[in-house]
């Protein structure tokens, strides 16, 4: 059974998302509500949405995939985003940053901002299919790296999941 950790004292904010808000590169917080799981709140880096990309979906189940921060040591998460901030991919610099703007190109009040992956991601876009190459490669990074050492790649229902916030997260060395 793998370790968790609590990093809950990173958490700086939280502010409510609908599903088809949770892109690839946020973090997030949510409920699980399946019985036989040790981590019922899991602080999720996203890889993929189903809602979006439906070749990441199981036959029967709309997936949510991440690397669930929970299972990884302060040393191995800083260690994840030293990596992802380290490797340009297609000759963008990835970084955790806080989503300061909306749609529409206004600000977003610092109590409604939430922490992601520098992406070229338009939010509401149904296409993230574009996405797909880059988080294929810093997956490929990681994975080598960190995800050999801990067990936190996961997989979530969407149906057995609820109450999800996107998180304004500490992230060790980003760029705020």
């Amino acid at each position: 059974m793998p370790r968790l950790y609590n990093h809950r004292g990173k958490i700086k904010g939280r502010v409510a998302l609908k599903e088809k808000q949770v892109m690839p590169g946020t973090i997030i917080e949510f409920t699980y509500a399946v019985s036989d799981i040790t981590d019922r709140k899991p602080i999720l880096l996203v890889l993929a949405n189903g809602m979006f990309e439906r070749k990441v979906n199981s036959k029967h189940n709309v997936l949510l995939h991440g690397i669930n921060l929970n299972y990884l040591s302060n040393n191995n998460m800083r260690r994840l985003f030293q990596v992802i901030a380290e490797r340009p991919i297609r000759g963008e610099d990835l970084d955790m940053v806080d989503k300061d703007r909306d749609v529409r190109g206004r600000f977003i009040p610092m109590n409604q901002r939430y922490t992601r992956l520098s992406l070229p991601i338009k939010e509401g876009s149904v296409n993230t299919s574009n996405l797909r190459p880059i988080i294929i490669s810093m997956y490929g990074y990681i994975a080598g790296q960190i995800l050999n050492k801990a067990d936190a790649y996961r997989k979530y229902i969407w149906k057995d999941v609820g109450g999800i916030r996107g998180l304004r997260f500490d992230v060790p060395g980003a760029a705020r």
